[in-house]
């Protein structure tokens, strides 16, 4: 669940259409009388009992941050946020222009959090990999 949504007004998840959340399909088939919300169960696109609750109260949205549109469109989101939270490689996030550094330039009041898998520093520091933590924020 959500600490986050417990204190500010809204949070908004993220997805890149062309490689969904990998917490939507934890929990799939699951009983229905013990999921979350059941009517996910089934909708295109839903998640599991993983997912719904890990996402309670969150808004969703689509966008591909790698494309001119999917970039404005991200950069318009975090432009009305006071904190921006990702577990978006450093190599990634560099290359969208979506790293602290050229965040900070265009929204000096955010506040930017950076969760990864393997940590900043290291042999497996650009690796690709989940930092579950994300979920809860």
């Amino acid at each position: 669940m959500s600490l986050l949504h417990t204190l500010i007004h809204t949070l908004t998840h993220s997805e890149d259409p062309r490689s969904p959340d990998i917490a939507r399909s934890w929990g799939r088939g699951d009983d229905s009388s013990k999921t979350a919300d059941p009517a996910l169960q089934s909708a295109p696109g839903g998640g599991g009992s993983a997912f719904t609750q890990i996402n309670r109260g969150k808004r969703a949205i689509a966008l591909n941050p790698t494309t001119p549109q999917g970039k404005a469109m991200a950069l318009k989101l975090i432009g009305t946020a006071d904190i921006f939270v990702t577990n978006v490689r450093q190599k990634s996030l560099v290359k969208m222009g979506l790293d602290y550094d050229s965040v900070a330039k265009l929204f000096p009041k955010l506040i930017y959090g950076q969760l990864s898998a393997w940590g900043r520093q290291g042999k497996m520091a650009d690796d690709p990999g989940k930092k579950f933590l994300t979920y809860f924020v």
